[in-house]
């Protein structure tokens, strides 16, 4: 053969977005020449994970629809595009991030369309080569675009109050009687809120606080939470608060895991009485305790994804997490914190109780610290009043 033939790379092959990253990568692994190849294996290991540092830095392609956006960020720019986006847009530019998209094209869907036609969360989990971080991706934006573009028609606005006459504005004895006469939906009609944009939680935050129906198919009558219903129960409402007994759901997984595997469970009690003893965490117990601590961070989030966009994981009963830190529930904590510091990524916000008796001592967990980045905005000293009314709201929706 000649030495002349260059080497040929069927660069089509490849998705889009990491095309010329590759191409470049394998033109230069395979040259003939082997003084243009990589020197080193770091130097290739380096250069491989560039090009998917480099695909999950670049920004949607434009639209029509966003053209002259400006974004500060990738992520900026992805949500402004998820936001954009139509049945006919097509992935690349809908916001997904490259990863995403070839996930998606393995499910033959190349259109924000044909995804909506993909059966979630079945299908999506089990795509080929979807990993967590991607088919929560594709889960969120699934939801978001189904709840954008297939909507059902919205119910008519009910008729506002009429307005006062001028002559009885003026009069403050004729405006309280006037006011006094008014039937009990007309008032309702004048404190209720008006139309908000997307993802304005204030409306439903007045209606619930003052008992009024937040549309007619709540069927009319008081709030569901009844009068003047405690913050705590408002919040866990409007916000999906989802209570997360972290002992009882982490033990669920385990006993499931031995179940799966044939491990009596008085062998997991025997090896973890070792473990009480020595403090040493031997690999086999090591091995099912990382096992199912990577099961529990995708049962929490999957519970934070069922729940919406705006769900906030309010995690308690967690001393298991701290028996295990050095096993995987350090990695657990910090997946879930970073996640909840990230817009674009579930759950929207988490609350982690550390039972401590000085307030003023670092969050911990039975002696395990709990990092936060700023204490002003990740650190707050619940009092006892707050813990009882959270507690019953809990027990009142469990």
């Amino acid at each position: 053969m000649s030495e002349d033939v260059a080497l040929f790379v069927a660069a089509e092959l490849f998705e889009p977005g990491l095309r010329d990253g590759l191409t470049a990568f394998f033109q230069r692994a395979l040259h003939r020449d082997v003084d243009r190849r990589f020197d080193t294996f770091k130097q290739m290991e380096d250069a491989w994970r560039q090009i998917f540092r480099t695909a999950d830095s670049a920004k949607p392609a434009t639209t029509p629809a966003t053209v002259g956006a400006v974004a500060a960020s990738t992520e900026e720019a992805r949500e402004t595009a998820a936001a954009a986006a139509e049945l006919t847009t097509a992935l690349e530019a809908a916001g997904l991030s490259p990863r995403a998209v070839s996930v998606a094209n393995g499910l033959r869907a190349g259109t924000v369309e044909e995804l909506l036609d993909v059966p979630p969360p079945h299908a999506i989990a089990r795509a080929r080569g979807a990993g967590t971080l991607v088919r929560r991706e594709l889960n969120r934006r699934h939801k978001q675009w189904t709840a954008m573009l297939r909507r059902p028609p919205a119910e008519p606005a009910s008729s506002a109050a009429a307005p006062m006459p001028p002559s009885l504005s003026a009069d403050p004895q004729a405006q309280a009687q006037l006011v006094a006469a008014e039937p009990v939906d007309s008032l309702a009609s004048r404190l209720a809120p008006g139309p908000a944009r997307k993802g304005n939680l204030r409306p439903d935050i007045i209606r619930l606080t003052l008992g009024l129906p937040r549309s007619a198919s709540d069927g009319g009558g008081l709030s569901p939470l009844g009068a003047w219903p405690p913050q705590t129960a408002i919040a866990k409402r409007d916000f999906g608060v989802v209570p997360v007994d972290f002992n009882k759901e982490f033990l669920s997984i385990f006993r499931a895991l031995a179940d799966e595997l044939n491990t009596d469970w008085s062998k997991v009690l025997r090896a973890d009485w070792a473990f009480t003893g020595s403090g040493e965490l031997k690999p086999g117990l090591r091995s099912y305790v990382q096992r199912v601590t990577g099961r529990m961070s995708e049962r929490l989030i999957g519970m934070a994804e069922e729940a919406g966009s705006k769900a906030v994981l309010f995690v308690h009963n967690a001393s298991l997490l701290a028996r295990y830190f050095d096993g995987g529930g350090h990695d657990l904590l910090v997946t879930l914190q970073q996640a909840a510091r990230r817009p674009a990524q579930s759950p929207h916000g988490l609350w982690w109780l550390c039972p401590m008796e000085d307030p003023k001592q670092t969050p911990s967990l039975d002696g395990r610290t709990v990092e936060v980045v700023d204490r002003a905005t990740e650190w707050a000293v619940l009092d006892s009043l707050f813990l009882k009314g959270l507690k019953a709201t809990t027990a009142e929706t469990a």
